[in-house]
């Protein structure tokens, strides 16, 4: 069970005051202790913050086009004549782009 609380004496409060005074030293490096370790957190979270604003916006507008294209010889066949291999126009303007993989 608690004590009751009471007011100290003059001579209780001189004995006690050199403890309260070691005790109030240690709390105060405490305190600064843990002031240090806030603020290498807060200059973590300031880092990762910069990171992640350099990432840049990340837009979900994205999308993929996947074309199949044969880019070999195409045969050529005119309504009743032979068939040729040709490499036609188009299949050397993809070539030439660099918007993508060709496979």
């Amino acid at each position: 069970m608690a004590l009751p609380k009471r007011k100290l004496t003059k001579a209780e409060s001189k004995k006690v005051m050199p403890n309260i005074k070691e005790f109030n030293g240690l709390a105060k490096m405490l305190l600064n202790l843990l002031n240090m370790k806030i603020q290498e957190k807060e200059a973590k979270i300031a880092k990762i913050s910069v990171m992640v604003a350099d990432l840049g916006s990340i837009k979900s507008n994205h999308t993929i086009s996947i074309q199949t294209i044969d880019i070999n010889d195409t045969k050529v066949k005119k309504q009743g004549d032979y068939s040729y291999n040709q490499s036609m126009d188009w299949e050397q303007q993809i070539r030439r782009q660099k918007k993508g993989l060709v496979l």
